[in-house]
């Protein structure tokens, strides 16, 4: 760093330090109203979790310092082979130095698309070695989406699973694309490929006895391209660099949060996405723990299967996979006791579904919280998090992380909104993304400076922060329809209300073409029933409340049922394709 960096550092150390005795009222001093300023959140945080050093280095650099002492631990357990963090760090070298031998250096981007392996992980830390960086794009992905990606990131080689490469998809990269090697990893021959098609295998043995030279890599530069979610638009790639992962890192790791070397952490879905790669592999390993690498489940009413024969500590995961467990009968008799967080993200959170979970968690005499965070692919991480019982407010995300600062803003003139007050969400933050991928524009859309200097991510969340640091999310700005007359309607807000309704286990509201009103739209709902009870039941009963609770334009003028909703592939409603069920019968 800088000496004027570091200066800064030491200086908002000390202020930090100030501000959390105000708030524990161990120090006079006034609150201004103001969440950027007074920072009333770190009350929940201790003295050395404020004075603790960010991690300016690289992922590898700060995931081998951790580590030093625990060498023989277990680091990775997956059906591919187990490691301990000393033979995980022997794969990673000997995966950098190959990477290097094929010509991955600074600037290049190194394409992958695997299942649930431990090679993501070599992959990542190898071009984090040589300077470059990664892009993981999801199993699902087509022909067409492999090659279009494959020239937008001008990537030059791309490792790919054996199941998962069809030989259309390979004559296809060859002949369309300037490609040089695809390296395919799994137990299937490469017999019969393309002769610049290589085995994982051979690609190791390319980089035996080959030393690396210096390679001066900045914690600032690209390490890796995450896609957002989709779930309301078309997805963006997102650049983040090696502060991202490891402050994101370093703030789970200071919090109250009980990790330590040695715990299970199970890990269900490939890095594609900033939560796998940074909170469900960085952070598991940084801390010392077994990352279970584990596919995440055909059928996935299977889950409770995987959780008893693993038996994790750790578990972060979709609504769905909670759902799943409440209402599993074959965990009635088993003790979960060994479970000491459990992490949920994504949409569909609502209080109904927290009374469920934290009944739940009782139940089965699970001795913890629902995990609820907040945040988006552009901050890396969760922004803000119940990392503790004082930090767990239902129908709250939580209080900001240590070294983030969260506040609520008016989006059209910029001024910053004083506790309680509604606005847009936005986070001040060192694991703020470095861009969107190409398109500075849109970058400077979301990344604004504002009148102090200081750059902010804005969300396009809007709530609100308490006097005490809580964080409540009301819906998506962009999640918007205009109806007559001349109304918004927030959907977020419809569906928190319908959960509460008798029978309502998940509720989506989308928007609908409105027929008669040219450019205006007109709400429709989906839902998902309770167990035992019949659509027909749970169609009056919303109906009945929707015409108490809502004016006229804001109740739901189509109500239709299904089994599931549809998901995006990072585990979200799938607003756009709910959307498009609903077009066919627009009103």
């Amino acid at each position: 760093m800088l000496n004027e960096e570091i200066q800064n550092e030491k200086d908002r150390v000390e202020r930090d330090l100030y501000l959390r005795k105000v708030a524990l009222g161990e120090s006079e001093g006034e609150l201004t109203g103001y969440a950027s300023v007074d920072k009333p959140w770190l009350k929940y945080y201790t003295e050395e979790h404020i004075k603790a050093e960010l991690p300016h280095m690289t992922a590898y650099e700060y995931l081998k310092k951790l580590n030093a002492e625990r060498l023989g631990f277990q680091a990775i357990d997956s059906e591919a082979g187990n490691y301990t963090y000393r033979e995980l760090f022997e794969m990673i070298d000997r995966t950098a130095t190959s990477l290097y031998k094929m010509g991955t250096c600074k600037g290049k981007i190194v394409l992958t698309m695997l299942p649930v392996l431990p090679h993501e992980t070599f992959l990542f830390y190898g071009v984090d070695v040589v300077g470059a960086a990664m892009c993981q794009l999801p199993p699902q992905a087509i022909t067409e989406d492999v090659c279009n990606a494959i020239k937008k990131y001008e990537s030059e080689i791309f490792f790919v699973f054996d199941y998962l490469l069809t030989t259309e998809m390979e004559q296809m990269i060859y002949e369309n694309t300037s490609l040089k090697n695809i390296i395919v990893i799994g137990s299937a021959t490469i017999q019969g490929r393309n002769a610049r098609t290589i085995s994982w295998e051979y690609f190791l043995k390319e980089g035996e006895g080959l030393t690396l030279p210096e390679i001066h890599r900045d914690s600032k530069d690209l390490l890796f391209l995450a896609s957002t979610g989709g779930s309301t638009g078309e997805p963006k790639s997102v650049m983040l660099n090696d502060d991202c992962f490891n402050i994101a890192v370093h703030q789970y790791l200071n919090s109250a949060l009980d990790y330590r070397a040695s715990d299970r952490w199970i890990r269900l879905w490939p890095v594609f996405s900033a939560t796998a790669a940074v909170s469900n592999s960085h952070l598991p390993l940084c801390a010392g723990m077994n990352n279970i690498l584990r596919q995440f489940p055909l059928h996935i009413a299977e889950f409770d299967q995987i959780l008893i024969s693993e038996k994790p500590q750790h578990l972060m995961l979709i609504p769905q996979l909670l759902d799943i467990l409440e209402r599993s009968k074959l965990i009635e008799n088993q003790n979960l006791s060994f479970i000491k967080t459990v992490g949920c993200g994504g949409l569909g959170i609502t209080r109904k579904f927290e009374e469920h979970v934290e009944k739940f968690l009782k139940v089965q005499d699970i001795h913890t919280f629902l995990g609820y965070g907040w945040g988006c692919t552009e901050n890396a991480t969760s922004a803000a998090m119940r990392s503790s019982f004082e930090t767990t407010h239902v129908g709250s995300v939580g209080a900001p992380l240590v070294n983030t600062i969260v506040s609520v803003f008016d989006s059209n003139d910029g001024t910053e909104m004083k506790y309680d007050e509604d606005g847009e969400l936005c986070i001040n933050s060192p694991t703020i993304m470095m861009g969107y991928f190409k398109d500075e524009e849109l970058t400077n859309k979301v990344i604004r400076k504002h009148a102090d200097g200081s750059l902010w991510l804005h969300t396009g969340d809007f709530g609100t922060i308490d006097k005490d640091g809580i964080v409540t999310v009301k819906g998506r700005m962009t999640r918007m329809l205009f109806v007559l007359p001349m109304a918004k309607i927030y959907p977020s807000s419809l569906e928190s209300a319908i959960s509460k309704v008798d029978g309502v286990r998940e509720v989506a509201i989308c928007g609908i073409p409105d027929k008669e009103h040219d450019g205006f739209q007109v709400p429709g709902c989906f839902i998902v029933p309770e167990g035992g009870y019949t659509p027909e039941r749970v169609f009056a009963n919303v109906e009945a409340y929707c015409d108490e609770a809502f004016p006229e334009h804001a109740r739901p003028k189509k109500i239709l049922f299904k089994d599931a909703m549809p998901l995006t592939k990072v585990g979200k409603p799938d607003i756009r394709a709910l959307e498009a069920e609903l077009l066919d019968g627009a009103i």
